[in-house]
């Protein structure tokens, strides 16, 4: 399982890859809630929501990428968690 510290700036959190459709689990470990989006540079307020503590699974498209964002900057030992699955 990958860790990152989501940051407040959009970066991806889950690299693009040419495999087929994939699922993708990711857990957001730290104390505020992280932004995403599949496929687009990820917003505060367009963005899918994974609350603090949440996770979420989801199918990406190959060649997609998942960005994720965050209004409050994730210091270790907060972290955001993904892995295939």
């Amino acid at each position: 399982m990958a860790a990152v510290q989501v940051d407040t700036t959009a970066a991806d959190l889950v690299p693009a890859s040419d495999v087929a459709q994939r699922k993708i689990l990711i857990q957001n470990l730290g104390p505020n809630s992280i932004f995403l989006d599949i496929g687009a540079v990820a917003t505060a307020t367009t963005g899918i929501v994974i609350a603090a503590s949440g996770a979420n699974t989801f199918t990406v498209a190959p060649g997609k990428a998942i960005s994720a964002i965050t209004t409050v900057l994730q210091v270790s030992p907060s972290d955001t968690r993904w892995e295939s699955v």
